[in-house]
């Protein structure tokens, strides 16, 4: 079994000066799976990005606009691939462009709601994802089965920039009556779906055709650990939220295993 998702797999860093602010980002951004970490100065942040692997960084602009901006331009020549967002409240258009022409990639406007603050991530890294990318490895198809349409809508964006061709289902029903009506090579599931546990899916998908690889993905690791997936029987675990290279880095392994062994 392919064992990825043991700690939240994205990484995030928050900059802001503001003590409360960092803990509200902190608690909503955990309370969503990320892994976060904390700077209240633009030195320190520099500091960490130099020597610790960080997915994303969330900067609060009302600091400095100069150093905000000199932050930024230090960032994308060191660290090219690290996407920012920065929070802000109203900013005028003019700044707004200075900080766009310096590296920032997204702004989040104060007041912000959870699920916005998701979309403004998952679109930020999705486009980095899909820009790393190289040239489609294959028209192999994949069924994605999750009732949140939104990380439907991720995924098979993620599937076909990394070229598969992928469909979805809202529930297990439909998802089990497309692997009966059509022909997939690999089922994604979620572990909670409205009408049947992932885990009840797969015993079913296996009836048909055990030998199509089954990766379940939870945003709930506590409900349902990897120790769980491991003796269910399944083939890859990916806890949300993820990137879609890991994504793709799990797939390979699965239908391309000799392609992925000469990798590693």
């Amino acid at each position: 079994m392919i064992e990825n998702g043991l700690l939240p797999s994205i990484s995030i860093m928050v900059v802001d000066n503001d003590e409360s602010s960092r803990l509200h980002l902190n608690e909503t951004l955990t309370e969503l799976g990320y892994r976060i970490f904390e700077e209240s100065d633009l030195p320190s942040a520099q500091n960490r990005i130099e020597k610790q692997k960080i997915d994303l960084v969330i900067c609060n602009v009302l600091m400095p606009a100069a150093e905000v901006v000199e932050f930024l331009l230090r960032i994308k020549r060191r660290r090219q691939q690290t996407p920012v967002i920065l929070l802000t409240s109203v900013i005028d258009e003019s700044t707004r462009k200075e900080l766009t022409e310096a590296g920032a990639d997204a702004f989040l406007t104060r007041p912000f709601r959870i699920g916005r603050v998701e979309e403004i991530i998952a679109t930020t890294l999705l486009k980095y994802d899909q820009a790393a990318v190289d040239v489609p490895k294959s028209r192999k198809r994949v069924l994605v089965i999750d009732d949140d349409p939104e990380f439907r809508e991720f995924m098979l964006q993620g599937l076909k920039a990394i070229g598969y061709d992928a469909e979805s289902r809202s529930s297990g029903a439909e998802g089990l009556a497309a692997f009966i009506d059509q022909s997939f090579d690999l089922v994604i599931a979620d572990y909670m779906l409205s009408d049947i546990s992932g885990i009840e899916l797969l015993g079913k998908l296996r009836e048909i055709r055990a030998e199509v690889p089954f990766v379940i993905i939870t945003g709930y690791p506590l409900a349902y650990p990897l120790s769980s997936a491991k003796a269910d029987g399944v083939d890859a675990y990916l806890r949300k939220p993820f990137r879609i290279n890991q994504m793709e880095q799990v797939i390979t392994s699965l239908l391309y295993p000799e392609k992925s062994r000469k990798q590693l």
